[in-house]
């Protein structure tokens, strides 16, 4: 057998996908494992690895239609030379290429994967409703095809898409964590000050200028012992991109530390103490967001799906109505003065975090290509 995996952005695939494509390796399922992907830099294969990449520049950013085109005659022809089994579209863009290729070879099995449904379901310009309609016609028109295998990661994804498909549709809960590098038992204990983190691409549907108002309130009303700090990577080809030059006023003044895009972020977490999840996306299960609850961290996140189906309120976290930056900054407060309650949420995300576990996740995707 022989797999195709359709992804986006070869940074996608190293921080969410890089594990289960190895693990899925090991395993020794397929004969041949192909990435299409788009990076900067010639990636070697390795001999003793059937894992080949294909540079495709899916464009991300913007639809083209040229490129689109040229783009689906290539992936036509490499599909055509490879002949897989299955292919495995991970992003509302390749799933879309996905849908043309299910019906031209209703001998390949497909597996497509919506970690989200994000700004085209989240946003009201005119360009992201028109996108939406488009997905939507496909669903309806392909989703019940035989050879499509569906993957939600959250359950208001998957009461969503039973109307369209109510066989082989799967609830798998996100991409997995690494427990050995995510662990509370990591922590490093210090006294001099609660730090307050920001993990995530620095695009404003994420909440990145709510995060901002929220340090900048903090420092007005002279909250002693606490620092703020932004850990991710300037997303300039998303037309949600933020203004580089207020993230620059803000650490000027005094108010955050920048440290950029951290592929070791869990030296940070076992650091940092509460983590603030303002996204307003439809998100699927946020892999920052369980990093942060399996390192011991205190994390308040915006009510809004993927955040709400792994916090339960003053349970194991804290939910707030979507942009009330107010309230959150209050249970913000709350959480700085209340050791008892960071502690809390600490235990009862120990018993909580293993069903989000990269070896059960990656497992249960393994079935489904069975």
């Amino acid at each position: 057998m022989k797999i195709i995996y359709l992804i986006t952005e070869y940074s996608y695939y190293l921080t969410h996908r890089k594990k289960l494509i190895n693990f899925i390796n090991k395993e020794k399922v397929f004969n041949e494992i192909y990435i299409f992907t788009n990076f900067d830099v010639p990636i070697l294969k390795n001999e003793d690895s059937k894992i080949n990449f294909i540079n495709i520049n899916f464009r991300r950013s913007k639809i083209s239609i040229l490129n689109s085109i040229y783009v689906l005659f290539r992936l036509f022809y490499l599909i055509f030379k490879i002949k897989p089994t299955h292919i495995h579209c991970i992003s509302m863009k390749t799933i879309l290429f996905g849908f043309v290729f299910a019906v031209l070879y209703r001998k390949i099995n497909f597996i497509f994967s919506i970690n989200g449904l994000g700004l085209i379901y989240t946003k009201k310009k005119l360009f992201y409703q028109i996108l939406k309609i488009l997905f939507e016609l496909n669903f309806i028109l392909f989703l019940k095809k035989n050879n499509i295998k569906l993957i939600v990661q959250n359950k208001y994804e998957y009461e969503y898409f039973r109307k369209y498909k109510k066989n082989k549709l799967f609830l798998v809960k996100g991409s997995g964590v690494d427990l050995n590098k995510f662990n509370s038992l990591n922590r490093i204990q210090k006294k001099n000050h609660l730090r307050v983190i920001f993990v995530s691409r620095l695009i404003e549907s994420k909440g990145i200028y709510d995060f901002l108002n929220i340090a900048k309130k903090a420092k007005q009303d002279k909250i002693k012992n606490i620092k703020f700090y932004i850990f991710g990577k300037l997303d300039n080809v998303n037309p949600d991109n933020i203004n580089i030059n207020i993230l620059k006023d803000y650490y000027k003044k005094g108010i955050i530390a920048f440290y950029g895009y951290k592929q070791n972020i869990n030296n940070y977490l076992n650091i940092s103490d509460i983590a603030i999840f303002p996204t307003k996306l439809r998100e699927g299960i946020p892999l920052s967001l369980i990093q942060s609850l399996a390192s011991g961290l205190s994390v308040i996140a915006y009510n809004v799906p993927g955040c709400s189906d792994i916090i339960k309120n003053s349970n194991n976290g804290i939910l707030v109505e979507k942009n009330n930056i107010n309230d959150m900054y209050e249970k913000l407060v709350l959480l700085i003065k209340n050791e008892n309650l960071r502690n809390k949420f600490k235990n009862n995300n120990e018993n909580l975090i293993s069903n989000y576990s990269i070896d059960k996740i990656n497992s249960e995707i393994l079935q489904i290509y069975l």
